[in-house]
């Protein structure tokens, strides 16, 4: 891409070239569901292109992935956190190679021991 500035009748030369990278649609998140309460182990689900993984981590650093390069099946993915998520509120950040990363709705996570692994 090549640009030019102008400004009140000032031009400026055009820059020199510069390489463009197009990024494809973010994953989406179709579960959780904004509010949505877990007791015990979180599912994420959602959308993304065919033949990239997902990787999910924390909102706050994307740096800390807590489900690695989960498959798409005809346009899906599902997964959950490789270690169980600490009681409280959180929002989860998807992306695929290529990229930019989609977000999720908050969700809870509740205090359970000694129960099963549910999902209210």
């Amino acid at each position: 891409m090549m640009v030019q500035q102008e400004c009140e009748g000032y031009r400026s030369g055009w820059s020199a070239a510069h390489e463009v990278l197009l990024l494809s649609p973010a994953p989406t998140f179709t579960s959780p569901e904004a509010g949505h309460w877990f007791a015990g182990q979180v599912l994420f689900e959602g959308t993304g292109a065919a033949g990239k993984g997902v990787d999910v981590s924390y909102w706050f650093d994307a740096r800390q992935l807590i489900a690695e390069d989960r498959p798409v099946a005809d346009g899906a993915w599902t997964g959950s956190p490789e270690a169980p998520l600490a009681p409280g509120s959180h929002w989860a950040k998807a992306r695929q190679s290529g990229t930019d990363w989609g977000d999720s709705s908050r969700f809870e996570v509740a205090q359970v021991d000694g129960s099963p692994d549910v999902t209210l």
